[in-house]
C-alpha cells in the first residue's frame, strides 16, 4: 500500500504515469491475463504455474476460473475492477497520436492462440518479437482509453500484444484518448457481509455496485481517493438467506462472484 502515490499529470505526449503506481496497477493486469488464459485454454493450464498462483491470490482455482467465463473486453472487464465510472463518457479531454505508456498499466485481452505461450517465453525472446512488431509495415497501431487522472488505461488495438509488451518490459507507444473522471472523494468502499473477496462501491446517491475483485480493487480505489466504511454492506446476505443460501460459505460467495461477472443477454 502506498501512502500518498502521485497523481497522473498530462504532458504534451501525453499523461505521465509515475512508477510509484505500479504495485498498485500492474497486479489487476495480471489478474486480467491469468482469466484470459484459464478461460481460454483451460487444458492448458499448468496447475502450479503463475496464473495458478495469481488466482489463487484472488480465492479462485483454475477450474472455477474457466468455469466464470469472464474472458470480458478491457473496458468492461475494467468496470468490473474499478466501478461502473471508470468509462468513457462526454468529450474526451486529450487525445495523442504517439503516447508512450509504461508496459504495467493497460488492461488487454488474450484471446490468440499465437500469444498463450508468452508467459513461458525467456523475456529476451519476448522483447525481440516486439521489435519484430515495431519492424511489420503491415502491424496495427496500438491503440488505448482511460480517464484523466487515473494510472490504469484499457487497450483498443493491440488487446493481445499488452501481456507481451508487459512480460517484456517495453513500453506501449499509440493512440490514447483520455475522458475525464469524477471526484471520487465522496465515494465508499465497503466490505460486503459473508464475502472474502467481493467489496461494495457505494456512489455519492447511495448506488452500490459490488466488486467481484477487492484484494485487487481496494488498494488502488483507497489510493485515487475513496474513503473506506468499515461496516458492511448487508444486501448479498439477505437475498442469499431469501434463496435459503446462507452466505458465510465459499460456494455462496462463489456464485455471488460469478453472477456479477456473467455477460450481459
Amino acid at each position: 500500500m502506498i501512502d500518498s502515490p502521485p497523481s497522473p499529470t498530462l504532458e504534451r505526449t501525453g499523461p505521465f504515469v509515475p512508477d510509484g503506481w505500479r504495485s498498485l496497477v500492474e497486479p489487476l493486469c495480471e489478474l486480467k491475463e491469468a482469466l484470459d488464459h484459464a478461460v481460454r485454454w483451460p487444458e492448458h493450464m499448468p496447475r502450479h504455474g503463475r496464473a495458478a498462483q495469481v488466482l489463487a491470490t484472488h480465492g479462485l482455482t483454475l477450474q472455477q476460473a474457466a468455469a466464470l467465463r469472464t474472458s470480458h473486453l478491457p473496458d468492461r472487464f475494467a468496470r468490473h475492477l474499478l466501478g461502473d465510472w471508470f468509462a468513457a463518457t462526454g468529450e474526451p479531454v486529450g487525445t495523442w497520436e504517439r503516447s508512450s505508456l509504461p508496459p504495467w498499466c493497460t488492461l488487454g485481452w488474450v484471446r490468440k492462440d499465437a500469444y498463450r505461450l508468452t508467459p513461458e517465453r525467456p523475456q529476451a525472446r519476448l522483447r525481440a518479437l516486439v521489435d519484430e512488431l515495431h519492424a511489420d509495415p503491415e502491424a496495427m497501431d496500438a491503440a488505448a482509453h482511460g480517464l484523466a487522472g487515473i494510472p490504469l488505461f484499457w487497450a483498443g488495438e493491440g488487446k493481445n500484444r499488452c501481456q507481451l509488451y508487459r512480460l517484456a518490459g517495453r513500453a506501449r507507444v499509440g493512440r490514447l484518448s483520455l475522458y475525464p473522471a469524477p471526484d471520487l472523494s465522496t465515494w465508499r468502499l465497503a466490505p460486503v457481509m459473508g464475502a472474502r473477496h467481493v467489496v461494495a462501491l457505494i456512489a455519492p446517491d447511495g448506488r452500490v455496485q459490488l466488486l467481484p475483485f477487492g484484494r485487487a480493487s481496494r488498494p488502488l480505489l483507497l489510493a485515487l481517493g475513496v474513503t473506506w466504511r468499515p461496516w458492511p454492506v448487508l444486501r448479498p446476505w439477505i437475498e442469499s438467506l431469501q434463496r435459503g443460501q446462507p452466505m458465510p460459505h465459499v460456494e455462496a460467495e462463489y456464485r455471488l462472484r460469478a453472477s456479477i461477472l456473467a455477460p450481459a443477454a
